[in-house]
Order: structure tokens, then C-alpha cells, then sequence
């Protein structure tokens, strides 16, 4: 199986992912502030680092197949520049090491949509809200970016390990 490197590990969906990827066999390191806090499964490889630290994502993303970028902050005023930040260290790990960068994209892009009117992939963005419109920019960033990538389009996230 492959190596991955998990970004925002001890959070509600990297925690799952961990998980999910350590059952099916492959090797996973987590990039975490703190390797002495984090509730890591056992065989996981905590690494110390900062995701929004490109030196640090670029070392712990070499020789992996893929940078799962979950790394994110709580929602405030800061959300928009430092969610940008974050990508921009995915980023560059990804083009450095060659790994492919899955991005959790979410569904804000499309707007309110039309009652009764179905949204793929083809729907246009038509982002009605500031953080849609950032998570616009995130996507086109990713899609601009000369790397390997996957977007998983999720709905808002929700369950017990939401923070919101």
C-alpha cells in the first residue's frame, strides 16, 4: 500500500480518514503541532510540524502518494487568509514531492441553487456568500497549480465530531 500524509489529523474529518486509511493498509503519517497530544491510532507516524509551514509540509509529504490536505481553522476573520495560507503549503508539498494533493471541496460553490434542480460538477459556481467564494478561489487555485489533485465535493459537515 501507499504512504499518505494527513494534514488536520486530530480534527472531525482527518481523524476519520486516518482511520479509514490505517484499516486499509497504508502507511500514514500525520503532520500535528503536538505528537505528545495527538490521539493517533496505533502505527500511525506523528510528525511535528505546522501545516501552514511550506518547509515543514514539504519534508513530511516526501516519498507519499498523496497530501490529504484537512488541515483547516474555526471560522472567523482570519478563516479566509489562513485557509489560503494552508493550501498554498499543500501545494507546494505536492509539486515538490510529486504526491497528490485530495482536497475536501464542499458544496458552497454553487450558491442556493434552484428548488428542485439537481447540482453536479458541470453546475456553474455561482457563489452568493464570502466563504463561497473563497472556497471558489481555493478549487480554481488547486486547478491552477501544476499537481496532481482530487476534490471530493462533500455537503456542509455535520456529527458528533463537528466543532460547529
Amino acid at each position: 500500500m501507499s504512504t499518505i500524509l494527513v494534514t488536520g489529523a486530530g480534527g472531525g474529518l482527518g481523524s476519520n480518514v486516518v482511520r479509514a486509511a490505517v484499516g486499509r493498509g497504508h502507511a500514514v503519517r500525520a503532520l500535528v503541532r503536538d505528537p505528545e497530544k495527538a490521539k493517533l491510532p496505533e502505527g500511525v507516524t506523528a510528525i511535528r510540524g505546522d501545516a501552514l509551514d511550506v518547509d515543514a509540509m514539504r519534508r513530511a509529504a516526501e516519498g507519499c502518494a498523496a497530501v490529504f490536505h484537512l488541515a483547516n481553522v474555526v471560522i472567523g476573520k482570519d478563516w479566509i487568509p489562513v485557509t489560503a495560507r494552508l493550501l498554498d503549503a499543500a501545494i507546494a508539498a505536492c509539486a515538490s514531492s510529486g504526491a497528490r494533493l485530495v482536497f475536501p471541496a464542499n458544496v458552497w460553490v454553487f450558491g442556493r441553487g434552484v428548488p428542485g434542480r439537481l447540482i453536479d460538477e458541470t453546475a456553474p459556481h455561482a457563489a452568493c456568500s464570502k466563504m463561497g467564494r473563497a472556497r471558489v478561489a481555493k478549487e480554481n487555485a488547486i486547478r491552477a497549480a501544476k499537481i496532481r489533485w482530487t476534490m471530493i465535493r462533500l455537503p456542509e459537515f455535520y456529527g458528533h465530531t463537528s466543532r460547529r
